[in-house]
């Protein structure tokens, strides 16, 4: 009889675990497909310029890079901050971070950014980036002849607070950010923002992520007014083998731009070494493909990606986190 009475708890909780799932998949769904129509409308309002901001699209996270940059369920620390402040809900530690990669024309990219949990159940983060786009010479244009005359740089910086808190299964996430972008002369400002949602059951493998970043202003130089890259992201996270492997899958849209799908793996060889290897959708100019590797000790952990871009180059990126 105790065994029958057993056998009929076992039953009701994964029917009502499989119920959780599939009506979680069924909400972020409907948020999907009205964010879908919500954010071009959004765009359309204005549409004179282009999509600028180039630091907002570049990952502070190495790790989620080799992972083909599916990471809005599986975001967490200082990582959620950028792709989904929902995940903030679900940090543990403080953590620091800090990335950088060199990209082509000696163009530089760097992240610093920071977590901290308030409690169990949220957390704030700040993360700055930056872009430095070197020196071009400057040419000036006389008639039917150009001459040279000296060098001018560019730099683009951009600084966002979020905060992020979970309530049963349920996280949700805010983000507040500003723009400063500078070429030669001139600059312009703008101010962003993030929203997220996260669903993870406890003891739950499967998670579910939902956001929408830079939603704001416009960059508006002397002449010029040029769009925030409006991006949505919804994607899921699993984890198996005692979470020794996490498989991640996403689905982006950047405004007046093609829908891109990210595919990611994770698999660690004990508790020091992490391998990873991914697609990358929205990479154009190669086949997509992402490596990666992260050794770990005493809470520090030093992550490296390889993202390769065919005839531009090859891209090398490495970061370090530490949680205490």
């Amino acid at each position: 009889m105790r065994m029958m009475n057993d056998e009929c708890r076992m039953m009701k909780y994964v029917n009502c675990n499989s119920w959780c799932v599939m009506r979680v998949l069924q909400i972020v769904f409907a948020i999907f497909i009205s964010l879908s129509f919500i954010v071009p409308v959004y765009s359309a309002q204005d549409n004179a310029g282009s999509n600028s901001g180039i630091s907002l699209r570049f990952s502070p996270s190495v790790r989620a890079a080799a992972m083909g940059d599916a990471f809005t369920a599986e975001a967490r620390g200082v990582s959620a901050a950028y792709y989904n402040p929902a995940g903030l809900g679900w940090t543990e530690q403080k953590e620091l971070l800090l990335s950088y990669q060199n990209l082509v024309l000696d163009v530089g990219q760097g992240s610093l950014g920071y977590a901290h949990p308030l409690s169990n159940k949220s957390a704030w983060a700040i993360l700055g980036q930056y872009v430095n786009y070197g020196s071009t010479q400057r040419t000036i244009v006389s008639g039917t002849a150009g001459a040279y005359s000296g060098t001018f740089s560019g730099q683009d910086i951009a600084v966002g607070i979020s905060y992020g808190a979970k309530m049963g299964n349920w996280g949700y996430g805010v983000t507040a950010k500003i723009l400063s972008s500078e070429i030669d002369n001139t600059s312009a400002t703008a101010f962003a923002g993030d929203i997220g949602l996260r669903w993870q059951a406890d003891n739950s493998p499967l998670a579910f992520g939902i956001a929408v970043n830079n939603l704001g202003t416009e960059l508006k130089y002397d002449r010029e007014a040029e769009r925030l890259p409006i991006l949505f992201r919804a994607g899921a996270s699993w984890e198996a083998i005692h979470k020794r492997l996490i498989i991640t899958g996403d689905l982006e849209k950047v405004v007046d731009e093609n829908w891109s799908g990210h595919a990611g793996a994770e698999f660690k060889l004990g508790d020091m070494f992490a391998f990873r290897a991914g697609y990358d959708g929205s990479v154009e100019i190669d086949n997509g493909l992402t490596l990666g590797a992260g050794f770990k000790t005493n809470g520090l952990e030093l992550d490296y990606a390889f993202i390769p871009f065919g005839k531009v180059g090859d891209n090398h990126r490495v970061g370090l986190n530490y949680k205490f």
